[in-house]
């Protein structure tokens, strides 16, 4: 890589710059945490974002890597979180958190890095794993139909693992000589899948028969390169992140383009390593990106409204972050850490693969009354300090033949100033398995 390129690469690592307008829900940008002027004042400000002076959208609430928070009380768990490292001996704790989904406030987490799936009952306080410690062997994303079935793609049975309402294993689906299962959403009674080997976007029925290729691996607008995961719209169309081409895709149910999010580059509205998305109540569309640490905010028609998140020590800082998802049903559970002066409507829910913050989550909503909140704090710096990107352990998802012409490929990058607001923090490198 030229010297150019990797100052961009090095910009567009800490790149947090609060930009250009956002139409409808704010002005994008980061939030701040007000410094509070009284120091004997114990209590932590609200965060919310987009930063003042715009009207806050999102209010961060809480953060966990462990069931804790919902078990102890909450004077013993908030001081926990708050000055505390995670107990990495307990077992309910969250090591590589990826895929998420929340069903009639029960929160699935699909652990990479322990190869399980956890269950948090948010709103009764409990907390079981689906199936066995020995289920899964890869469980990377799953997603609930109406009726409350779930889906668990895992990566290394090659199969999408199915379990009833009461969360009892009914079967598998899948050829694991034909299909290597990234993703899964339900729609119209079917299922639409990420086949990430093929590169292609399937459509089966719930007894796992193939009925309709929608989309193919290749270079034309409609083709896809590594599909990874899946939202669908109360329209009926399907979002399917693109990791590979750095993009969202919007298709229908016929297979047809409809549209597409983002595109490769390290400033916001762009992206360098999509994973979740989530359709909001609305058409809001959140997408996380991996490598810049963020989450970005976008109308279904691709237009971006406002980022947040950032590599942070702080409660909501992110590190790689993977899934999200969007509820209702679990509000009750949070109420207590929602701002008074703050209407929260829906929860969005972000999961971490790296950092103490493995699960994040946030609510939508608007102000009750006027929230004044001080202007915030930014510093220029001069893009001098290069930090080390992650490392990326393969988990052998992708197909040797792919593997040469993806390692070799360079994203797209634009240029940009040296001068970039930075806000971030060392964090301790370690060997955890990601997803792609």
């Amino acid at each position: 890589m030229n010297k150019r390129g990797k100052q961009n690469r090095a910009v567009g690592q800490i790149i947090l710059a609060c930009l250009v307008v956002g139409a409808g829900f704010g002005i994008m940008g980061c939030g701040t945490t007000p410094k509070s002027t009284d120091k004997s004042n114990a209590k932590a400000e609200s965060v919310f974002y987009p930063a003042a002076p715009d009207t806050p959208r999102l209010q961060f609430l809480v953060s966990f890597s462990d069931d804790s928070l919902w078990k102890e009380k909450e004077s013993s768990s908030f001081s926990k979180w708050v000055v505390g490292e995670p107990d990495t001996e307990s077992p309910t704790y969250f090591d590589s958190p990826y895929g998420l989904e929340v069903h009639e406030g029960k929160l699935y987490i699909c652990d990479i890095g322990r190869k399980i799936v956890h269950v948090l009952d948010l709103i009764n306080r409990q907390y079981k794993i689906l199936g066995t410690e020995k289920t899964f062997k890869n469980p990377v994303n799953i997603t609930i139909d109406e009726n409350g079935m779930k889906y668990v793609c895992d990566t290394i049975h090659r199969k999408i693992l199915v379990y009833d309402q009461n969360d009892q294993y009914v079967g598998a689906l899948g050829d694991p000589e034909k299909c290597l299962p990234m993703d899964v959403v339900p729609i119209d009674g079917k299922l639409v899948v990420a086949n990430v080997e093929k590169g292609q976007l399937e459509l089966w029925s719930k007894t796992g028969e193939l009925l309709k290729i929608l989309a193919t691996k290749g270079d034309d607008p409609d083709q896809l390169g590594m599909p990874t995961n899946l939202d669908v719209t109360k329209e009926g169309n399907i979002l399917v992140t693109d990791t590979m081409l750095q993009m969202v895709k919007v298709f229908d149910i016929e297979g047809r383009l409809v549209g597409t999010i983002g595109n490769p580059g390290i400033v916001p509205g762009f992206f360098a390593r999509p994973k979740g998305v989530a359709v909001a109540p609305g058409g809001v569309v959140y997408v996380a990106d991996a490598q810049w640490e963020v989450i970005e905010v976008f109308r279904e028609d691709g237009k971006l409204l406002m980022f947040f998140g950032g590599a942070s020590s702080k409660p909501q800082g992110m590190g790689m972050p993977a899934g999200v998802v969007v509820d209702k049903t679990a509000l009750p559970a949070f109420a207590k850490y929602v701002d008074p002066r703050f209407d929260a409507q829906y929860l969005l829910f972000v999961a971490n693969q790296f950092g103490k913050n493995k699960i994040a989550v946030f609510a939508y909503g608007v102000p009750k009354v006027k929230i004044d909140r001080p202007l915030p704090e930014t510093a220029l710096i001069q893009g001098k300090s290069k930090p080390k990107p992650k490392a990326m352990p393969d988990l052998n998802i992708t197909p040797k033949s792919d593997a040469a012409s993806a390692a070799s490929a360079t994203p797209a990058v634009l240029e940009t100033s040296p001068s970039v607001v930075e806000e971030a923090s060392d964090k301790a490198s370690k060997s955890t398995p990601v997803a792609p």
